[in-house]
């Protein structure tokens, strides 16, 4: 996080520039930890109500039941599923391949 290291620099600056002691540093860095934490709270809040929004899409919700639930099997031309023992058009097999030499 940007804001973090910013603001951590600068209490070390300080405390070198102003001759804070060790207990005002650990209160400003303490501080600073405190703010980075609500910080990325809210941004995960606003990114989780977001996603919500977008999961409440028909073909969203589709797709990540395809993705969760599994993808139901491709049909070829030929009827093979392209699983385990078939062939898939993807894959020709070596002898609809031609090779030359």
């Amino acid at each position: 996080m940007v804001f973090l290291r910013e603001v951590l620099y600068r209490v070390c600056e300080q405390s070198i520039n102003q001759n804070l002691t060790s207990d005002q540093v650990m209160q400003l860095e303490e501080m600073a930890m405190q703010i980075a934490l609500k910080m990325a709270e809210a941004d995960l809040a606003k990114t989780q109500n977001s996603t919500a929004k977008v999961l409440q899409d028909p073909k969203v919700q589709k797709m990540w039941d395809q993705l969760v639930n599994g993808y139901p099997p491709v049909s070829t031309p030929t009827g093979n599923t392209g699983v385990a023992g078939g062939t898939s058009a993807a894959s020709p097999t070596p002898s609809s391949k031609s090779v030359k030499h």
